[in-house]
Formats: C-alpha cells, sequence, structure tokens
C-alpha cells in the first residue's frame, strides 16, 4: 500500500451527510479511528498500531493500551480497534458536513437507522477476511460494511439496543 486510505462513516439525512468517524489506514500499517470535534485540544481517537499496540487518546492523554497481534498477513481472527456508544437523542448532533468526495469511500448511514429514542454502537475491527465482528451486547445489527484495501480487513458495524 503505498498512500494512506481514508474512509468515512457519516449519518446521511434529507440536509446532507454529517461526519461521525473517519477511519485511516496509514501507509505503514496503523489504521486509526477519529472523531471530529470542535473542542480545540480535544483530538478524540483510537489507534491500533503495525506493532500491535492498541490504545484510545484524548486531550493528549494515552488510555487503554494493551498488545494486540500485529495487522499484517499472519493476522487471524477479529480484534477489536474501538466502540463508540451513541446514546439517545446524539445523532441529532453530529453536525460536522462529510465530502464524500475527500475519502475512498464512504459507510453512510440512513438517519432513518438511528432512531433517537434508542442506544446504538459504532464497533470497528480488525477482521481476517470471512470472520465476524467482536460480540457487544446490542439487540439488533442495523448494518455492517468492510474496506477490503487490505488484510485485515476493516469491519464497521452498527448495532441497537443493550441487551
Amino acid at each position: 500500500m503505498a498512500d494512506d486510505v481514508i474512509y468515512a462513516v457519516a449519518i446521511r439525512d434529507d440536509v446532507g451527510l454529517w461526519l461521525l468517524c473517519r477511519i485511516r489506514r496509514s501507509s505503514r500499517g496503523d489504521v486509526y479511528v477519529l472523531f471530529p470535534r470542535d473542542e480545540p485540544g480535544w483530538d478524540p481517537h483510537a489507534s491500533y498500531h503495525r506493532d500491535g499496540t492498541r490504545h484510545v487518546r484524548s486531550h493528549g492523554g494515552r488510555y487503554l493500551t494493551e498488545q494486540r497481534q500485529r495487522p499484517d498477513a499472519s493476522f487471524r481472527g477479529t480484534e477489536s480497534v474501538f466502540a463508540l456508544a451513541i446514546q439517545p437523542g446524539e445523532p441529532a448532533m453530529f453536525k460536522t458536513p462529510c465530502d464524500a468526495a475527500k475519502f475512498a469511500d464512504v459507510l453512510a448511514i440512513p438517519r432513518q437507522d438511528l432512531p433517537l429514542d434508542e442506544h446504538h454502537t459504532l464497533a470497528v475491527d480488525l477482521v481476517e477476511p470471512g470472520n465476524d465482528a467482536s460480540p457487544l451486547p446490542w439487540r439488533a445489527m442495523v448494518l455492517q460494511r468492510s474496506f477490503r484495501d487490505t488484510v485485515p480487513w476493516i469491519l464497521v458495524t452498527l448495532g441497537r439496543g443493550i441487551s
């Protein structure tokens, strides 16, 4: 892979396309899940590095650091990169416009698939081709999409409800 590849996960409504997160696979093999925020200094993101280190960063701090398998050709099974809890009412707060032309691909979630009175979880996993998402406690899977630019694939799953 010569260049970074950046995907968007966005909410589509009657007005436009609103960015929920960006997923970047660097040319070195690192995977980042980046969340747009307006507050200066707040750069919330999760990363899964080519050496297998996974962590979450925000406000300059590093949290939840774990050592996992390397995301290369030897990758087997499924590893979670991050799961974002979306609380009731929150989908209406995502108002960062998403310019689809700036991304290699966009997973556009129809607004009607995110009822404001329900809990949702957006999970981003690395998976060996053909594997499932990491198990999460949702009542129903709303949608799922894999980005297959290289192995391991990036699998994005939206679940609804808490079981």
